[in-house]
């Protein structure tokens, strides 16, 4: 700032985003004691008022009482630089707890949609297995695939859920109906396929940078359906027998189908991921 620059009372309201009645207010209280124009009376500032502005601004920001902002600008040892670098720390301290009182209420969001998205995704399981199966899986201690999809269901927008829930559901309703024919069957084999384009889905709905389920993972997943209880007596839920002949199912599909075509179909459900 020039050392000759002036301000009117509206020109600093402007500059300082500070209202003129307060201006006044501060002048008639004394806090910010303007020059009056032997002409004319008008109030005029100059670039000292304006840093002294700066600090009481500050102060208020920080909650300190007007009071107490007069006593602190009439000390004798009043420095402006050093009350800036005080400011400024206290500035800080209050962005830090205020990061992490948002960190805790962003976490408290997630914890609460990813509680509405679990009963959005299994709205058709009695409440009491739901509660069960989660008692389970804290027993547990450890992560599943279909854990590792829960778990990240905070992710998901409302719109995501029920579009990933009905086709879930839907799906499911559709492979009990071909637990009599054979693992290796065209229909089963085409509905496997569609499990896994699913399960794509899912993870790369909920997981930035998933590159698509390998052939690994997928006989992992296979494997779960078995040796998880949860997992288990989910898919048991939609029609008995139905875990295990899945679980031969998809390790058919895995090894004949996904195994040389995994650069192909990993890609899938990537490019039709449900919208927000």
């Amino acid at each position: 700032m020039s050392d000759d620059r002036v301000y009117t009372v509206s020109e600093l309201s402007k500059f300082a985003g500070v209202s003129i009645r307060t201006l006044h207010y501060y002048d008639q209280i004394g806090l910010l004691k303007t020059v009056r124009r032997k002409d004319n009376g008008f109030r005029e500032y100059h670039n000292r008022h304006v840093m002294i502005l700066q600090q009481i601004l500050l102060y208020r920001e920080l909650d300190f009482s007007i009071e107490t902002i007069r006593e602190i600008l009439a000390c004798d040892d009043y420095d402006l630089l050093k009350a800036f670098d005080d400011q400024k720390l206290m500035l800080r301290e209050r962005i830090d707890k205020a990061q992490l009182m948002i960190n805790s209420i962003e976490e408290t969001m997630s914890n609460f949609r990813g509680k509405l998205n679990r009963e959005i995704m299994f709205d058709d399981i009695p409440k009491e297995k739901i509660e069960r199966w989660d008692q389970i899986r804290q027993d547990q201690g450890q992560k599943t695939v279909s854990e590792t999809m829960l778990q990240n269901s905070e992710k998901l927008s409302e719109t995501e859920a029920e579009y990933l829930s009905e086709e879930s559901q839907r799906w499911c309703n559709e492979y009990s109906k071909l637990l009599d024919l054979p693992i290796e069957s065209e229909e089963v084999q085409e509905c496997v396929l569609q499990h896994y384009k699913i399960a794509n889905r899912a993870l790369y709905t909920t997981h930035e940078g998933f590159e698509g389920i390998g052939y690994h993972g997928y006989t992992m997943f296979a494997s779960q359906i078995l040796d998880d209880k949860v997992t288990y007596e989910l898919h048991e839920h939609y029609g008995q027998g139905l875990a295990e002949h899945l679980n031969k199912a998809m390790l058919f599909f895995a090894e004949n189908t996904l195994k040389d075509n995994l650069a192909e179909l990993r890609k899938l459900g990537l490019d039709d991921k449900p919208k927000h």
